[in-house]
C-alpha cells in the first residue's frame, strides 16, 4: 500500500457520512399518518414495528395472515404502511 492510499484511507473526511445519509431517529410502534403518497416499510421497519420475525413475516404472508409485500425491484420488496395499519387494526378488534 502505498503513503498516498495509506493517507486516503485513514483520513476521516473520507469515512464520515454526510448528514444526508446519518441514522434516522429511533421509530415508536406508530405509524406516522400518510400523506399524500403511499408510505412504504421496508423489513427491517415492519420487524422493529410488528415485532415478530423475518420467517414469521414470510410464513404469514404465505398463508395469507399478512398482506403481501410491493415488489420494488428483483431483490427488495416493502410493505404500505396503510395495508399494515388496517391489519393491526383488525388484529385489536
Amino acid at each position: 500500500m502505498s503513503m498516498r492510499q495509506s493517507a486516503i484511507k485513514h483520513d476521516t473526511r473520507y469515512n464520515a457520512l454526510p448528514p444526508a445519509f446519518a441514522a434516522p431517529p429511533p421509530q415508536s410502534n406508530q405509524l406516522p399518518s400518510s400523506g399524500p403518497s403511499e408510505r412504504l416499510l421496508r423489513l427491517p421497519e415492519l420487524i422493529r414495528l410488528i415485532g415478530i420475525s423475518r420467517a414469521t413475516i414470510y410464513r404469514y404472508v404465505d398463508s395469507g395472515r399478512l398482506p403481501p409485500p410491493v415488489k420494488l425491484s428483483t431483490r427488495c420488496v416493502a410493505w404500505r404502511a396503510s395495508e399494515i395499519t388496517a391489519w393491526m387494526a383488525a388484529l385489536q378488534a
